[in-house]
Formats: C-alpha cells, sequence, structure tokens
C-alpha cells in the first residue's frame, strides 16, 4: 500500500511538471510545432480581459511546417516567419516588413492556440479552421 500511495504521488508531480503553458492541458502527446501547424482565425482578443476582438474578427493567420507564416486580412497578405524562442512558452512571429512579436502561448491544443502578446498585453484567441 505504501508502495501505490508513492508511486501516485511521483505519478501526479511528474505529470505536473509536464504542463508547459498556464491555461493548456497537462500533457500531450502531439509535438508543439505539430499543433501550431495549420490555419488560424481570431475567435476573441482580450485586454485586460476586456473584449477587444472587433478589429482583428477578419485576422488569419497560417503557420506552416517550416516555419513560415501568412497573416491575412481580407484580400492584404503578409509573409514573414515564426519560432519559439529561449522559454518554452515564447512563441516569436517575425513579418517580412520587419514587425516582431514575441508572443507568450497561454494554451495550445489542436484546435485551440492563445497566444499573449508581451508588449501590448492582447490576447489573441485562435481556432483552428484547417
Amino acid at each position: 500500500m505504501k508502495q501505490f500511495a508513492l508511486f501516485s504521488l511521483l505519478l501526479v508531480l511528474t505529470l505536473g511538471a509536464c504542463k508547459k503553458y498556464p491555461d493548456s492541458p497537462m500533457i500531450s502527446f502531439i509535438p508543439r510545432a505539430e499543433r501550431i501547424e495549420g490555419k488560424w482565425k481570431v475567435k476573441e482578443v482580450l485586454y485586460n480581459d476586456v473584449d477587444s476582438t472587433i478589429p482583428y474578427k477578419l485576422h488569419i493567420w497560417e503557420f506552416t511546417r517550416n516555419q513560415s507564416v501568412i497573416r491575412q486580412v481580407l484580400q492584404t497578405k503578409e509573409l514573414g516567419f515564426w519560432t519559439t524562442g529561449n522559454q518554452d512558452s515564447d512563441f516569436i512571429v517575425e513579418m517580412d516588413s520587419g514587425e516582431r512579436t514575441i508572443y507568450e502561448i497561454r494554451r495550445l491544443k489542436r484546435k485551440e492556440f492563445w497566444i499573449k502578446d508581451r508588449k501590448t498585453q492582447l490576447e489573441f484567441r485562435l481556432e483552428n479552421i484547417k
């Protein structure tokens, strides 16, 4: 019985350490890059927990396996690349125009991707559409 209790405690501590992002599941067997890959539309944008979605509602971001990004607003497309940073939660998007944004990954699931701009504090809640 003591061994089972010890094993259970170690399992809980180990799984607790697997959670990388504040609002993400405890563990995922799908690699981070594979979860990021896809076409995403803005579901919601928050600033200090206040809805700020309207100006971003038509934004679509596509992140590819080779780390390129296409940001589209209506018929205008911008190209760039994405990467992860020194911290597990860093997500960096650099557009060809020179615009560079560092986000904190808040949630990363196959169908949900929440990122918070470290500078403006805007939190983008994206949903996968492809």
